[in-house]
C-alpha cells in the first residue's frame, strides 16, 4: 500500500509541475525522503540529510559540467 502511495506522490508531482525535468528530480527527492521514514528512528537524520543534500539547481549546475558546453 505505501508503494502506491509514493508512486502516487511521484506522479502528482510530475503532474502539476508540467512533467519538468525539475518536477522528476524533487519528485524523486520527496520519494527518497519517505523512504527514510522506514528506517530505524536513530538512521532517519542522515538519510533525510543525504537526500536533500542536493538541490535541483546545483544538481543541474553539475550535470552542465559533464554534458560540457552547448553547441
Amino acid at each position: 500500500m505505501k508503494r502506491y502511495w509514493i508512486l502516487n506522490v511521484i506522479l502528482m508531482t510530475a503532474l502539476t509541475t508540467g512533467c519538468s525535468q525539475r518536477g522528476w528530480y524533487e519528485g524523486l527527492q520527496k520519494s527518497n525522503e519517505l523512504n527514510c521514514y522506514q528506517r530505524p528512528f536513530t538512521q532517519q537524520m542522515e538519510c533525510l540529510e543525504e537526500a536533500r543534500a542536493i538541490s535541483y539547481d546545483d544538481y543541474q549546475r553539475e550535470l552542465d559540467k559533464i554534458r560540457g558546453p552547448a553547441q
